[in-house]
């Protein structure tokens, strides 16, 4: 029962987070859609790369924190899925640059971003 309160709980405050950010962008930027997307899922390999390594190496997480922050908190936050489909309405639309602009900066950017989050959390 724990590990389904962990992955409920986690979840939903990464839903909550993901829904926040993605309209603090559109309020402060006016971005929207694939680019809140893109800011999500280069900030979750972040925190990702981070959690990973500075909990691990600094804490012993149990089980129910994996879930937690893991599966839960940081599955619910990224939004792998809705960038895919983003991408393929972009191109659809015929703005394939943007759909490739997107695509290949998000992996980019997410790898440096997660190596950014490992290479904190080991300086810590």
């Amino acid at each position: 029962m724990t590990t389904w309160f962990m992955l409920f709980l986690g979840g939903g405050l990464g839903a909550l987070l993901r829904h926040s950010v993605g309209a603090f962008l559109l309020q402060v930027t006016g971005w929207q859609g694939h680019w809140s997307t893109m800011t999500v899922n280069i900030t979750g390999c972040f925190l990702m790369g981070f959690l990973a390594t500075w909990v691990g190496v600094k804490f012993s997480m149990g089980l129910a924190g994996r879930y937690f922050f893991f599966t839960g908190f940081l599955g619910a936050y990224t939004t792998f899925s809705t960038y895919m489909m983003e991408n393929f309405l972009l191109y659809e639309e015929g703005k394939w640059w943007l759909s490739l602009i997107n695509m290949f900066g998000s992996v980019a950017l997410g790898i440096l971003a997660l190596g950014a989050g490992i290479a904190l959390a080991r300086a810590l």
